[in-house]
């Protein structure tokens, strides 16, 4: 059974290897004849000669080899040459010996002798103190190979902390700031929200010729600002007409109910050889118009007090915005009473609004005169002026209305500010004009051509069907190679079979020529 097994892998074999098999077969065939041949003669040796240099640790020689038999011998030796140092000293650094490296030039071999010991480290110390957020420490520094360590550390001393407490207010928040005392460094904390103002409400009502407006101070800053105006209501004059008499002039006086002001008009003498000469009859001042914003009132001019009627008392003074001061120090016990004109001057260059409150007779209003500055969008800020001064635009970049209010709360002038920048508009750049096209005559109209009517559109050709391939053609030829594979396989066959015979034979050939040998 295991000698029908062999011979089946053995055709197989030769079946798949016919090619390979044959000529391995052919190639043993003549190697067995040639062994044969060398077996029954002697060699006659063809030497190679190869000649080695002496090195420096083995010797030079020339060695012999046969190219037919392979027999090798050596002869004509050569001493050894021995290394050729080259000397290197390495000094000893602070971690690491010092020694003499010895370096062969020929081939490379090296060794180290004459060892010295490390001369170890030298090392200066720098302390660092500690601070408010850093350790301290002792830095040691080599001088020599500068490697270095730490030791010594001592904790962060934390900072020293010293308290400034900033008060909230209307406007501003407060909070409180932690300022190192060492370094300086600080922070705040407990932050408060501002509170905010607490504004109260002071209704001052108007009068015969003052505005009435509402004053809003805040309780807790002083903060104040006015709003609500009111005009004023003007006069209700009551009428009283004085009759002429022989000693004096008659006359009408015209007494507000409401403000006490009142002034004389209408002055008649009674014509009997009596009092006949008529004073100059002093204007009628004019009622002041109501406006429909806060101005200053027009003051009118006080009548000359008759020079002899003893009954006629001299009029008051209307509080028309002027304002009136008393002078106690006056000559003669009389009091004497101020009249004060409001001027203002605006100045474009020097943006400065400057404003006069005199009296006729030189004396400068002294009190606090207000200027309440409203901008377009209706944002007001007050500034305060003692007597006459100016204020400066040069930071208010709008237009504005200003209310101007003295001491006791009468408005004195209302006055338009105008200080808007307006962005320059660079005017574009002109076209350069285009000289017109001289028309040309137009063409005379041509008579049109006959049209065709269009062809018709010639349907597409409907899809044909692709051909199929011609399987008459692939069966065709697979036919054809039918009879080349059977072919191949019968010569595989018969080669399979020679190549087994002949190996076959070979072996028995070879197993009488070992039989023979042997006896």
């Amino acid at each position: 059974m295991k000698k029908t097994k062999n011979k089946l892998l053995m055709t197989v074999l030769a079946i798949a290897f016919t090619v390979l098999g044959c000529g391995a077969l052919m190639g043993n065939a003549s190697g067995t004849t040639a062994f044969a041949a060398e077996a029954d003669n002697v060699c006659a040796h063809e030497y190679e000669t190869f000649e080695y240099a002496p090195t420096c640790t083995n010797n030079g020689f020339t060695e012999y080899t046969c190219s037919l038999c392979g027999d090798v011998y050596r002869d004509n030796y050569v001493q050894a040459t021995g290394h050729n140092y080259t000397d290197v000293v390495i000094e000893p650094t602070c971690t690491h010996k010092g020694f003499t490296t010895h370096f062969c030039n020929v081939c490379g071999y090296e060794y180290a002798d004459s060892y010295v010991e490390a001369t170890g480290h030298t090392y200066d110390d720098v302390i660092v103190d500690p601070t408010c957020t850093e350790q301290g420490y002792t830095t040691h520094t080599c001088l020599v190979c500068e490697y270095f360590y730490v030791d010594s550390v001592v904790p962060e001393n934390g900072h020293d902390y010293e308290l400034e407490i900033k008060e909230v207010s209307c406007t501003e928040g407060g909070y409180t700031t932690y300022t190192c005392l060492v370094c300086e460094y600080s922070y705040q904390d407990n932050i408060v929200e501002a509170t905010g103002h607490s504004h109260q409400e002071s209704k001052v009502e108007p009068t015969c010729v003052s505005y009435g407006f509402t004053v809003h101070l805040c309780s807790d800053c002083g903060d104040r600002y006015v709003s609500d105006y009111v005009k004023p209501v003007g006069h209700t004059f009551e009428d009283t007409v004085y009759e002429a008499t022989a000693d004096s002039i008659g006359y009408t006086k015209h007494q507000c109910s409401v403000c006490d002001y009142s002034y004389l008009s209408d002055y008649v003498t009674s014509g009997d050889n009596g009092y006949t000469q008529l004073p100059e009859e002093p204007e009628v001042p004019v009622e002041p118009e109501q406006p429909t914003e806060p101005i200053e009132p027009i003051e009118p001019i006080e009548p000359e007090e008759p020079t002899e009627p003893s009954e006629p008392t001299e009029p008051e003074n209307p509080d028309l915005g002027g304002g009136e001061e008393e002078n106690p120090d006056n000559v003669g016990g009389e009091t004497e009473t101020h009249e004060y004109v409001f001027g203002y001057q605006y100045d474009n260059e020097s943006k400065l609004l400057t404003i006069t409150y005199d009296c006729e007779c030189g004396e400068t209003y002294n009190g606090a005169i207000q200027f309440f500055i409203t901008d377009s969008a209706e944002n007001t800020t007050v500034e305060v002026l003692n007597g006459n001064g100016s204020i400066d635009f040069t930071d208010k970049q709008d237009d504005y209305t200003v209310i101007v209010i003295e001491e006791s709360g009468n408005v004195i002038g209302v006055l338009d500010v105008k200080n808007k920048v307006e962005e320059p508009v660079v005017p574009d750049k002109p076209e350069v004009p285009v000289e017109p096209d001289v028309p040309s005559e137009p063409d005379e109209p041509k008579e049109p051509s006959d049209t065709t009517e269009p062809e018709n559109p010639v349907e597409p050709n409907e899809p044909t069907e692709p051909e199929t391939p011609n399987e008459d053609k692939e069966e065709k030829g697979n036919s054809s190679l039918l009879p080349l594979l059977l072919v191949i396989f019968v010569v595989l066959g018969v080669g399979g079979a020679v190549t087994y015979i002949l190996i076959k034979k070979n072996k028995n050939k070879n197993k009488n020529k070992k039989e023979k040998g042997d006896k």
